[in-house]
């Protein structure tokens, strides 16, 4: 009888314990990723290689959209969704319509190793700021361009560095910030007041555009639903010295943007620096792209700006309204035009440009 009851109860248990024993399934790596994106996700797992960490990504998902937004009812150029028990492979959404993306190919790194960054090394957000007020991460929820190929492409090295080590220290490069008031004055290179017409700025009225001096402005108007305009004047100027080219202007009309720009043969590799009514501030190259672009409230979106761009070195300082803004490379000169840019249906007011040597 004894016997009996423990073959019944082996019987019962066994199956039991053979259900309490079997593994989970395990759901396969899943590996999808566009052969554009791929040379990204390459360099990226060879970022993180050259700094001692070892990465195995064989499985994430890269999918191409458009009208991304992040969950907060703000535009996205990119979306991660992370890894989890309900979303076994982390999936990464861009938007190749995005400026993000169309911008230049460093912005569309900039993108993939932001979104790379939260997928894969499990980063949020960060937001902080540098010593000089630049962004502290590729990591930033807003998405600007940090580093490019012309005038900040020396910044890449400390913005890869913290993406895999968010407590990299600021960059030496972050904490030089000449106050504006500590420049001291050498040679005039080139002086307008616009009192008069005495450097022969092509004036005139037409059906797309319109130049004028007048009040001690110089006016350069688009009247134009197309199209922008520049307007150039050849100034040399020896840049084995130190130098600074100034401008104080008024977005007297209209929402595109006012440019100063200096240091280019013809209208497709000229340097830029200027603003918009919306209080972005824009710099960068028209053969590279933007290179900065973002929101500052030191604009005044109604009122003149003073646009400052100082070499010392082999750094360009740009200050706006007597603040310091940003730290550039110089790069060399491709010709010596200075130039003003107004964008289409847009006016701008020019009270004075200075082009002076620095001591």
């Amino acid at each position: 009888m004894e016997l009996t009851l423990i073959r019944r109860c082996a019987l019962l248990v066994l199956p039991m314990l053979l259900v309490a024993c079997r593994p989970d399934p395990v759901t396969p790596d899943l590996y999808e990723v566009p052969a554009i994106i791929q040379p990204y996700v390459d360099a990226f797992e060879m970022e993180a290689a050259k700094r001692g960490i070892e990465l195995d990504i064989s499985n994430l998902q890269v999918e191409f959209t458009t009208d991304l937004d992040d969950g907060k009812g703000n535009e996205a150029a990119g979306l991660c969704h992370f890894q989890s028990a309900s979303n076994p492979t982390p999936r990464i959404e861009l938007d190749t319509t995005s400026f993000n993306w169309q911008n230049n190919l460093y912005h569309r790194e900039i993108l993939v190793f932001h979104e790379l960054g939260h997928c894969i090394l499990n980063r949020l957000h960060r937001d902080n700021e540098l010593p000089n007020g630049n962004i502290a991460s590729i990591m930033r929820s807003t998405g600007e361009q940090v580093y490019g190929g012309i005038l900040n492409g020396f910044k890449r090295d400390y913005y890869i560095d913290e993406l895999f080590d968010e407590n990299t220290p600021a960059p030496d490069w972050a904490t030089n910030q000449p106050a504006y008031n500590s420049a001291s004055y050498g040679a005039n290179i080139f002086i307008d007041e616009f009192v008069d017409n005495r450097n022969s700025w092509p004036l005139g009225n037409s059906t797309n555009s319109r130049t004028a001096i007048q009040g001690g402005d110089f006016i350069f108007e688009s009247k134009s639903e197309t199209s922008a305009f520049f307007l150039t004047k050849n100034v040399l100027i020896d840049t084995d010295k130190d130098f600074e080219i100034e401008a104080r202007i008024k977005l007297a009309s209209g929402e595109r943007p006012a440019l100063l720009q200096w240091g280019g043969n013809d209208g497709s590799d000229l340097y830029f620096f200027g603003f918009s009514r919306d209080s972005s501030i824009l710099a960068g190259n028209w053969q590279e792209g933007l290179v900065l672009g973002q929101q500052s409230p030191r604009v005044k979106a109604d009122d003149y700006n003073v646009l400052t761009i100082r070499k010392t070195g082999t750094f360009y300082h740009i200050y706006l309204n007597g603040e310091y803004q940003e730290i550039f490379e110089f790069e060399p000169f491709f010709g010596n035009k200075i130039a003003f840019y107004i964008g289409q249906q847009s006016t701008m007011q020019v009270d004075y440009l200075r082009i002076r040597e620095l001591l």
